[in-house]
């Protein structure tokens, strides 16, 4: 009768289980800071670990806004067996230098990560300082990231931008949004502003290549240019639709170019052809390698060992058993854990198998000769396995060719 077993005894669940997620923020109705001025605001996202609150990460600040869209996205690690404890904390950040030392408090939600996976898009009213409840809605949107890690570098350019300001040039700036499957618009990205400048060029920047398009090559990709004003107020130049298989076409050193449309110029005037040119100078991939590729690709490690002498005297025990060819060795501190044969469990991705092996699949080590008359090595050297103290007694048990040899940590060859 053949025995069962239980999933946990093959080991099958003792990992816990883990999934990495995006969190990405949005917040409706802000209430301005004074009659003069709007709020500036960042968010401060804080988890719970034993009993304290931890700062895991912050937004970028979004100045003069009341209904801040971040492009700034959380990744964080999501366990299902336990309880994760959120707070996201709003200021209204008045200075940039002095981060929030001099920032207004303006409330904070709290809810635990497993609420917001539950119903992938949560939104809580924002608590005021004394714990009244205010009008702001903060939204918080799931998604698990699975698949693909790698990341995509892009740098962005413009020329012959439409000319929004009397008596500067426009202030652009781009912003790329991810078309879902469900049509609604999840912004990705926003780039810095490039102050009085028809012809920008915004700084290279990296994302992922599963915030971009969730692996999805054909997904489609709205990128909006807009005119920065202090206000908040931005007026619209152009947009257009692209998508990661047409980006790619810039890997190899051409540039990808596409016509930025404003559909009300379009409409209403005869001639117009476009509002500018975007360019995409570059798009490279950086791919993200996991610890497997590395050992299936061959990566190779050179290190050295010592053995702590005093240590194994200290433990090594006359009634301890014994190893194979009645050599000793030990099982309690030992620096190297042992494997079958006192073995090291580094032999098994060992990638080099032409040299000399001793029992049990292990590497002879060269060395000095112990004894000028004593039988030689590969070489005409002798050869150890481990660290050998004391020289070959002519009555103890030999290795192969007659020679001396100690396995494991073993202090007197004659043991």
């Amino acid at each position: 009768m053949s025995e069962l077993y239980s999933p946990s005894s093959l080991g099958l669940f003792s990992a816990p289980c883990l999934l990495k997620v995006e969190l990405r923020l949005t917040v409706k109705g802000l209430t301005d800071r004074d009659v003069r001025s709007k709020p500036d605001p960042c968010f401060v996202l804080n988890m719970q670990s034993h009993g304290q609150w931890m700062e895991v990460d912050r937004t970028e600040v979004i100045r003069s806004c009341v209904n801040p869209t971040y492009s700034k996205v959380f990744t964080l690690d999501y366990y299902f067996e336990e309880v994760q404890r959120l707070r996201l904390e709003l200021y209204d950040v008045n200075s940039s230098h002095n981060g929030l030392k001099e920032a207004l408090f303006l409330g904070s939600v709290e809810c635990t990560l497993g609420q917001i996976i539950s119903q992938r898009k949560l939104c809580k009213a924002l608590l005021r300082p004394g714990g009244t409840v205010g009008k702001a809605i903060i939204t918080i949107t799931a998604e698990e990231l699975a698949g693909n890690d790698d990341y995509i570098e892009l740098s962005f350019s413009a020329r012959k931008l439409d000319d929004k300001d009397f008596f500067t040039k426009s202030d652009p700036f781009l912003e790329i949004y991810r078309v879902n499957d469900d049509a609604t618009m999840q912004l990705v990205y926003r780039t810095e502003t490039v102050m009085n400048n028809l012809n920008p060029v915004w700084k290279t920047f990296k994302v992922s290549l599963n915030s971009l398009c969730s692996g999805d090559h054909d997904r489609k990709l709205q990128c909006t240019v807009w005119d920065w004003d202090s206000n908040g107020k931005h007026d619209y130049i152009g947009e257009f639709e692209a998508s990661f298989k047409e980006m790619r076409g810039a890997i190899d050193g051409r540039q990808e170019q596409w016509p930025c449309m404003n559909s009300k110029y379009k409409t209403k005037k005869k001639n117009y052809k476009n509002s500018g040119i975007v360019i995409l100078n570059q798009c490279k991939i950086i791919k993200m390698h996991s610890f497997l590729d590395y050992i299936m690709g061959g990566c190779q490690i050179q290190f050295t060992r010592a053995l702590d002498v005093r240590r194994t005297l200290m433990t090594l025990d006359p009634g301890e058993p014994a190893g194979p060819r009645g050599t000793s060795w030990t099982q309690g501190n030992q620096l190297d854990p042992a494997g079958p044969g006192g073995t090291s469990w580094t032999q098994g991705n060992q990638r080099d198998p032409g040299e000399p092996a001793g029992p049990g699949g292990t590497r002879w080590t060269r060395g000095n000769p112990l004894d000028p008359g004593e039988p030689a090595g590969p070489g005409g050297t002798s050869w150890t396995q481990g660290t050998q103290v004391n020289q070959r007694d002519p009555g103890e048990p030999a290795g192969p060719r007659g020679t001396s040899w100690t396995q494991g940590n073993q202090l007197d060859p004659g043991e």
